[in-house]
């Protein structure tokens, strides 16, 4: 899926969904606390201006990512033994955030050129 398409605000209220639809914010205590749920969301959005506007590593990237790492635990939410109960909630919040921010201020030049240059 182009994630490019769609504006940065869609993409951040789907990435909040992401906590949301894993429990995480509940568990965390993120429902009964205003102040974080809103920092949470500025952080997002802070995030969101901290890609370069490059073709690649940007933030339609970030998102895919994170998209991806969402899918992969609520695909295993269900089975007790799988990844998704490897993890504590915590983590899960650390691992959705590592991967929407992996790219924050990627110049998107390839390794090779940042090596030779």
């Amino acid at each position: 899926m182009k994630y490019d398409q769609y504006s940065t605000a869609i993409l951040a209220h789907c990435y909040v969904f992401f906590f949301e639809d894993l429990g995480l914010l509940d568990r965390l205590g993120f429902d009964d606390d205003q102040k974080a749920m809103k920092g949470l969301k500025n952080f997002v959005i802070k995030m969101t201006r901290q890609y370069y506007d490059v073709p690649y590593h940007n933030f339609a990237h970030g998102f895919s990512i994170a998209q991806r790492i969402y899918v992969i635990l609520k695909q295993n939410e269900n089975t007790p033994t799988s990844i998704f109960h490897q993890f504590t909630d915590l983590e899960k919040f650390a691992l959705l955030i590592a991967a929407l921010g992996h790219d924050v201020k990627h110049p998107g030049l390839s390794n090779w050129y940042i090596i030779k240059s």
